[in-house]
């Protein structure tokens, strides 16, 4: 909507018999085009046209049209990798940026700053490795969102951001607060920056998606806070006053509606065996926790600690399926402590953490293999240069 009421509707049309009104663009030679549409502050229509130049993009997972008003009447559109201004009476279309990608959304700042969220896209299809994941899946390549902002009518860029994972991301939604700071929700299929996060990635992002809402500073240079959402679906979520993130969720048989950030808590990013990140985890095995905000000191028993290890450390917990485990070290990043040699279930189990702070992290599921032998040296887990001794367990 623009600042006098009018309202402003953009979309795709299945059809080459989208009712456009006189004086504007006329249908296209094909039945897949855009279209945009205005109607007055009483709900009357002003103009109905289509919008040449409009192609699908094969390789963006959203083809959308993006919008937004400007003062005057015209109205900014976004599609087909430009950006363009339509005339107050929807006669005249005319491109006044190239953007770096698929574009998704547009929105405004307090000083009618334009800002532009969209997928930066190759235009080829191929296999793309996820490190974090050990795998290579199909798909457009490579996938990373912008952020781009642009000065009110000028359009002279100001920044332009970028943010991705592993593997590719899909930008859907952007909201921009009273401080100039434009919050992005996306949903991606790897490792994705996180800052101060409320939840870390699910253990099947890779294959599913996994909604994740992020947000910058007002000048596009730092990362102000990202977390991962509890939901395999693009996010809505809204930008209050004061700055906090509401954001929906939804479950197969449940939704519900989050407040961003609360109560900083301890997050766990990745569960490995201490002895080798890539094998399996046993019962009565060091368990390498790493993740944000366990604690804000930092102790280390070490492997040749002779007394009986503690159940907390640094005033953080472990819990197995909720039991308490052994600790070896804890600090605010890494924690490691010894895998009960009793569990609940047979070939998994449930971690969490509970912080200093007395926040619980959400859980994490962890298979669990038999038990084996390990080899490790004593000055794990620096272990300096050359001959050192070592420990079985």
């Amino acid at each position: 909507m623009d600042s006098l009421g009018a309202a402003y509707v953009s979309g795709i049309a299945g059809s080459s018999s989208f009712p456009v009104t006189t004086g504007s663009y006329q249908p296209p030679p094909r039945a897949d085009t855009a279209f945009a549409v205005k109607f007055d502050p009483s709900g009357m229509l002003n103009y109905a046209t289509y919008l040449p130049g409009y192609r699908r993009d094969l390789y963006a997972r959203y083809s959308n049209v993006a919008i937004a008003a400007e003062p005057g009447g015209s109205v900014l559109l976004g599609f087909s990798g430009s950006l363009y201004r339509l005339s107050p009476d929807g006669s005249n279309l005319a491109t006044v940026a190239d953007l770096p990608g698929a574009i998704s959304n547009i929105a405004t700042g307090p000083r009618g700053n334009v800002f532009i969220s969209g997928e930066i896209q190759s235009g080829n299809t191929g296999s793309i490795a996820c490190p974090a994941r050990d795998i290579e899946i199909l798909r457009a390549v490579p996938g990373d969102i912008f952020v781009t902002k642009l000065r009110a009518r000028t359009l002279q860029p100001i920044y332009s951001a970028r943010l991705f994972g592993h593997c590719e991301s899909q930008p859907n939604a952007l909201v921009v607060d009273d401080k100039g700071e434009a919050t992005i929700g996306a949903l991606t299929f790897g490792d994705f920056p996180l800052l101060n996060p409320t939840q870390a990635l699910s253990p099947n992002a890779w294959m599913t998606g996994a909604a994740v809402v992020s947000r910058l500073s007002a000048d596009g240079q730092k990362l102000r806070y990202s977390t991962y959402l509890d939901t395999k679906v693009s996010p809505a979520f809204a930008v209050a006053p004061d700055g906090l993130i509401y954001a929906g969720v939804t479950g197969s048989a449940s939704a519900a509606v989050l407040r961003l950030p609360p109560t900083q808590r301890g997050i766990i990013k990745a569960a490995a065996n201490a002895f080798d990140p890539k094998g399996s985890i046993s019962p009565g095995a060091l368990l390498s926790i790493t993740g944000q905000n366990f604690t804000n000191l930092a102790i280390d028993l070490g492997l040749q600690y002779t007394g009986s290890l503690p159940k907390e450390l640094a005033g953080v917990q472990v819990l197995f399926d909720g039991v308490p485990a052994s600790l070896v070290h804890a600090a605010s990043d890494q924690i490691i402590c010894q895998v009960p040699t009793k569990l609940s279930h047979g070939t998994w189990t449930t971690v969490q953490v509970v912080s200093s702070s007395a926040q619980t992290s959400g859980p994490m599921v962890v298979p669990v293999a038999a038990g084996a032998p390990g080899l490790l040296s004593v000055a794990y887990p620096n272990p300096p240069a050359g001959a050192v001794g070592g420990v079985i367990l």
